[in-house]
């Protein structure tokens, strides 16, 4: 349950730039805890379908291809996701709950509500909100940069192919953010004011 519970949450936090909540530790995998096999099957599909959106996490605990990608901020990345989602909630539904040990339904009840939850929110279209009072795409950078850790050249190579991405993951932001203000769907004032002293500080160097 807590590891589907934290996974979860990075799928509420990809449209966001806070980067460093991706990299929380996670205990040990659910799925190996699950009684019914069709919700062992659903609960390893999510946790891999989470680790595909979220590359930083799956870097750091092992997966080599990934270190070498950014999360992907953009709109229409977003909206594609709805498909996947909706595959999953029929495969939920199709399991009785009653049928289930305690354990088993209490991680089906949770997995639902946040699969039902992700597809509400590609609606809402929060990736307009492209920076919070922490910063925006620029911390998420320096937060990669601090945490990365070159051991090989694969390790090397992938982390230059990551950098080559970066201006893509600025542009996305900004795109973003430009939404937003064509929307009307922005930050309050001091978040703003407060990410405008992240900014300036950034420009400065």
């Amino acid at each position: 349950m807590n590891r589907i519970a934290t996974l979860s949450l990075v799928t509420l936090l990809l449209t966001s730039v806070a980067v460093p909540a991706l990299a929380q530790a996670t205990p040990p995998a659910a799925t190996a805890q699950a009684r019914s096999p069709a919700l062992a099957s659903i609960l390893a599909d999510y946790e891999t379908y989470l680790r595909a959106l979220d590359p930083i996490t799956a870097g750091q605990e092992g997966d080599q291809a990934a270190k070498s990608r950014l999360p992907d901020p953009t709109r229409a990345f977003e909206e594609a996701q709805a498909g996947p989602l909706a595959a999953f909630k029929t495969r939920l539904a199709a399991i009785d709950p009653a049928g289930l040990s305690p354990d088993d339904a209490l991680n089906h009840a949770f997995l639902t509500r946040i699969v039902e939850r992700g597809i509400e929110a590609i609606a809402y279209d929060s990736s307009r909100l492209a920076f919070d009072s922490e910063g925006g795409p620029g911390q998420s950078a320096g937060y990669l940069a601090s945490t990365t850790r070159i051991a090989t050249r694969a390790d090397a190579e992938a982390w230059l192919t990551r950098l080559a991405g970066v201006a893509s993951f600025y542009d996305a932001g900004l795109e973003n953010a430009r939404r937003g203000l064509a929307t009307g769907f922005v930050q309050p004032i001091s978040v703003v004011e407060s990410a405008l002293v992240t900014f300036r500080n950034e420009t400065a160097y």
